[in-house]
């Protein structure tokens, strides 16, 4: 016995422009309305578990599950079918046979780039052979390579121009922290740097030389949620200390930092690698630009936010980032720095 015949709708008038999204969420409708605002049209949405708030907002444009992506792709002459749902979806069989369906009727199927939400990285097709791929890459980035470049030079003149100009401030810190305290006058710490690189971070000293070891002692005091510790009358922190956290007089040995191309004059603050251990998928998107002595959320209110703040700060920078938003940055850093406005 011959195994019987599938039959799929037949089309009348075909609009190539005319499409029809997978996904009634506000990602398929921020879709939809860009699909509009150049002209073209959306014929409706499918989904197999709409919200009801978001069929409220479809109203007669939600046309069912995907199931009936044949059935109604023929009767509203659909030329193309744009993917909207978000991306756990494309594991289930429903979607894969909506993808597949596609191709056996003809209609062009979009799956819209953002889906992968990079950060820095920019997505271009490729092939590995004869097999089409994806590519995620930095070098073909969202910044263009001119402005990057641009940033390097601005840097490497701006952290000349600082150590020339503090040359007697680093002499006049040297002195009181060995005054202070035993110990020596810098303090190295393994940072990550862009990509998760480690490096090694310098600073003016300005705790006892324990510090590290007696930090577990006072993990119950942290003051901050997330992976990072902070307190707000630290005990490690020497006097002298104090005074250089206050007006952030310890970061200046950063600049080197700056010319050895660990570090850039504004960007992400560089982690330590326990805290790195402890992100979450979303928490590095921060890592993926060159961190820097000061940033968005330092010139936002310093050590009074909170992490996920940090976090969410730190990303919009690397969405935002050009040479005119560093240059403000800057400008907003010397008020926060002399005033001494959220420093612990």
């Amino acid at each position: 016995m011959s195994e019987p015949v599938q039959r799929f709708p037949r089309y009348g008038r075909r609009r190539p422009g005319r499409a029809l999204i997978l996904g009634s969420g506000e990602r398929a409708r921020r879709l939809a309305r860009a699909i509009e605002a150049e002209r073209g049209s959306v014929a409706g949405f499918l989904d197999d578990q709409p919200s009801e708030a978001d069929r409220a907002l479809l109203g007669e444009r939600y046309f069912g599950p995907l199931e009936r992506l044949g059935e109604v792709a023929a009767r509203e002459g659909v030329g193309r079918v744009i993917y909207g749902l978000p991306r756990r979806f494309l594991v289930q069989d429903s979607v894969a046979n909506a993808i597949g369906l596609c191709e056996t009727l003809g209609i062009d199927l979009t799956i819209p780039a953002d889906l992968f939400e990079t950060r820095a990285a920019h997505v271009i097709v490729t092939r590995i052979g004869d097999t089409p791929a994806f590519s995620f890459s930095v070098l073909h980035g969202h910044h263009s390579r001119w402005q990057l470049a641009a940033k390097r030079v601005f840097d490497v003149f701006g952290a000349l121009a600082v150590l020339v100009s503090t040359l007697p401030l680093w002499l006049a810190t040297a002195l009181a922290i060995k005054l202070d305290s035993r110990g020596p006058v810098f303090f190295v710490q393994p940072r990550c740097g862009r990509y998760g690189r480690v490096f090694p971070f310098l600073k003016f000293r300005t705790m006892v030389t324990d510090a590290e070891a007696r930090k577990h002692t006072l993990s119950a005091l942290n003051e901050k949620s997330g992976p990072v510790f902070k307190m707000a009358r630290d005990p490690r922190v020497t006097r002298t200390g104090r005074i250089l956290r206050k007006y952030s007089i310890d970061e200046l040995p950063q600049m080197l930092n700056v010319l050895a191309g660990h570090m850039s004059l504004v960007g992400p603050r560089p982690p330590v690698p326990g805290e790195v251990e402890k992100y979450e998928l979303d928490h590095r998107g921060r890592l993926s630009m060159r961190p820097g002595i000061t940033c968005l959320w330092q010139v936002s209110g310093r050590n009074q936010i909170e992490f996920e703040d940090w976090v969410k700060l730190d990303i919009e920078y690397v969405e935002r980032w050009s040479l005119l938003l560093d240059f403000q940055i800057l400008l907003a850093t010397v008020p926060a720095v002399v005033s001494g406005r959220g420093a612990s």
